[in-house]
């Protein structure tokens, strides 16, 4: 965006950047100022309102299926005056009021509107209940015998409960692995499909050669 002049450029912000207040400060030894601020008005909502009340026809429809919002915009024209730019409709305390919006959040995993005050991550904790698909998704497949299988529920248990989402972390995460569940492994008789399903990551490029001597050194270390 292209503004020559000061008093456009803070029309465009304060009009297109609503989550943000720009307050215009006068020069002061020849140098103007604007302050940029969160709008925390943005999504002001009333302390005592409940979410559920306020989800309305424009929310999701838990027991059917989620609706289309409506639109909140709308368009005016209208023919007006010429008026004078000025400057200090964007200074502190004569700003033109706002319309408080009041917005919706919900809950990560169960998908219920937030009460005000409440908080919530997008980082997903590992309930027992996708502990349990896991483990029956596994005992679904049948061209894998009980080692195989015993061993990636191990491997798929320990892959979700350390949050190993990035290729450049599986070198780590399998040594890590074999020091962790090495013990584990023994007892199950299944210690060695660790070395084969490091030897697979090796031929698809997702480890180095490397790692497999790292953990093979490993399981045959006693010390670990």
């Amino acid at each position: 965006l292209d503004c020559k002049y000061l008093y456009s450029l803070l029309k465009h912000m304060s009009l297109c950047h609503p989550r943000f207040q720009f307050t215009y400060s006068p020069a002061d030894r020849g140098i103007a100022t604007v302050d940029v601020r969160i709008n925390k008005t943005y999504y002001t909502k009333e302390p005592s309102a409940d979410p559920v009340e306020r989800m309305g026809t424009n929310s999701i429809n838990i027991k059917r299926r989620p609706t289309k919002c409506k639109s909140s915009t709308s368009l005016v024209v209208d023919k007006c005056d010429k008026c004078r730019n000025d400057l200090s409709e964007f200074t502190a305390g004569k700003r033109s009021a706002r319309p408080k919006l009041s917005r919706i959040f919900y809950h990560t995993q169960s998908c219920l509107p937030m009460m005000p005050n409440e908080r919530d991550s997008e980082e997903e904790n590992v309930t027992e209940w996708l502990k349990t698909t896991s483990m029956k998704m596994v005992d679904e497949f049948i061209d894998v015998n009980c080692g195989e299988k015993q061993f990636m529920k191990v491997w798929n248990l320990y892959m979700m409960e350390n949050k190993i989402m990035a290729d450049k972390q599986m070198p780590q995460a399998c040594l890590t692995f074999a020091k962790e569940k090495k013990q584990e492994l023994k007892e199950k008789s299944i210690l060695y499909n660790l070395v084969t399903h490091v030897i697979y990551m090796c031929d698809i490029g997702l480890v180095p050669p490397c790692t497999l001597t790292e953990v093979i050194r490993v399981i045959q270390d006693d010390r670990h």
